[in-house]
């Protein structure tokens, strides 16, 4: 029951289970097996990081027990089948604490109409998405580009970029 940290990760494993018992599981690495769906993690309270990349999951709805943890903080699904665009969205935006996403590698990124800028503006709390972090200009520029499209976006950017140079220079005098 002390333990923090579970490594499982190359083992051909179908199902999750056994895990009930580990209140105290901080990080469970299941990668690289035959997982289909996420399950019998209810009582993993603590967990901050799960990484299921490179399984057989395909659908977002097979991971509902992962919005239970209130600790997550950092969820690897690289490499899945995972279709249904139209719901990715609203699960995660659903998943306050998360702070570090690895969607990349699903079927699902390619058909959500920009992916990155519409992942930015429904999950506030996201620090780094797929193979890069995300900064506060890529935030301002998401939200700009919501309000009022490419030229809204660009003149956010320039101003950024203007604010940023203003900076340096005062530190430099």
């Amino acid at each position: 029951t002390e333990l923090r940290m579970l490594f499982l990760h190359q083992n051909q494993i179908k199902k999750m289970e056994n895990l009930g018992h580990l209140w105290n599981l901080v990080t469970l690495n299941l990668a690289h097996n035959l997982i289909k769906r996420v399950e019998n993690v209810g009582n993993l309270r603590l967990l901050r990081n799960l990484d299921i990349s490179h399984n057989l999951i395909t659908s977002i709805h097979d991971c509902e027990e992962v919005k239970d943890l209130p600790s997550l903080t950092s969820l690897d699904l690289r490499g899945n089948q995972i279709e249904g665009h139209e719901t990715i969205i609203p699960f995660f935006s659903e998943m306050k604490e998360l702070v570090c996403l690895y969607l990349k590698g699903n079927p699902c990124m390619r058909n959500i109409s920009g992916y990155r800028k519409n992942m930015v503006l429904n999950l506030p709390n996201l620090y780094y998405l797929d193979d890069r972090p995300i900064f506060e200009i890529e935030r301002l520029c998401s939200d700009a580009y919501l309000r009022g499209g490419k030229e809204e976006e660009e003149r956010v950017r320039v101003d950024y970029k203007t604010r940023q140079a203003k900076n340096i220079t005062t530190q430099i005098d």
